[in-house]
């Protein structure tokens, strides 16, 4: 059997819904992607997959010269990032490619302390869900120098449709903020509209295709619909997470002293779904908050 070329291995810590997805990704393009995760669950599964894990952080950072963070938070990529610098300088790796959606002034501050210890750092936040990113059809937003984003760029267009260099770094989170803004906003009149629909006696398969047939369609009538329609909850993306990426959404909102009134709304909807437990379900669960 061949070694896997070191250019063509990937240090992979996170290995939640997207982390595992985008190593389903990879492993396709003939990437050779070593995992971690602190939940043993997580490892069981992606081990499970065929997928190679290692049981400590400091072996799986050391065993390429990138590592991807797939994280459920910025705070979370620090933590990591502290574990990177601890290393020897001839044990950590060149790039870190940060997947986490945070706030953008964290992935600024990262990018700094990275460069003071001569790696290189890009946030580089997935537009799309964990599907998508698993079928190569998610996009990415990535922040970072150009220099580092051209040396990273096969790895990067590995795993999506396209890569937009969207800026600095820091900007790469700031954009996928936006595209969250919209996205959730989408979901939500798609939500709203369907429990109109079913007041009006209407049948909501039918309404659907009524939908996607006229002016109103939208990408999330593919992705949310059916999953609204038949009550699937099955995350592609979590509630809770979405909440998470519409409160960081506020915060950015109040440093620029900009109003969002929709999505201050959204917020609201979203808060009550989480208090009603709802928050692991799939972010298609929105429509559930106009059933109560």
């Amino acid at each position: 059997m061949t070694e896997p070329s070191p250019q063509k291995t990937l240090s992979l810590i996170g290995l939640g819904l997207l982390g595992s997805a985008v190593a389903r990704r990879w492993k396709k393009m003939d990437w050779e992607v070593i995992g971690y995760d602190v939940s043993q669950e997580a490892c069981d599964r992606f081990r499970e997959s065929g997928g190679t894990v290692e049981s400590n952080l400091e072996t799986c950072l050391m065993a390429s010269e990138r590592s991807v963070f797939c994280l459920p938070e910025a705070d979370v990529s620090r933590e990591v990032l502290n574990s990177v610098f601890q290393l020897s300088e001839n044990s950590r790796p060149a790039f870190i490619i940060d997947m986490a959606t945070g706030a953008p002034d964290l992935m600024e501050d990262n990018f700094k302390l990275c460069q003071q210890y001569g790696i290189g750092y890009l946030d580089a936040c997935v537009g799309g869900a964990s599907s998508e990113a698993e079928a190569g059809d998610a996009i990415l937003l990535v922040g970072g120098t150009v220099e580092a984003v051209e040396t990273n760029r096969s790895v990067l267009e590995d795993v999506s449709r396209q890569v937009f260099h969207v800026g600095p770094a820091g900007q790469g989170a700031r954009m996928k903020l936006v595209t969250n803004l919209v996205l959730g906003l989408e979901r939500l009149a798609l939500a709203e509209g369907l429990s109109f629909a079913k007041t009006l006696g209407f049948d909501l398969q039918a309404t659907l295709e009524v939908l996607q047939a006229g002016p109103a369609r939208s990408h999330v009538m593919t992705t949310k619909g059916a999953k609204m329609v038949s009550q699937e909850w099955t995350p592609q993306a979590r509630l809770d997470q979405h909440w998470k990426d519409v409160r960081l959404i506020l915060e950015e909102s109040r440093k620029r002293k900009t109003h969002l009134p929709l999505t201050q709304l959204h917020d609201q909807i979203l808060e009550k779904c989480h208090h009603e437990g709802w928050g692991e379900l799939d972010n298609s669960a929105v429509i559930r908050a106009y059933w109560t």
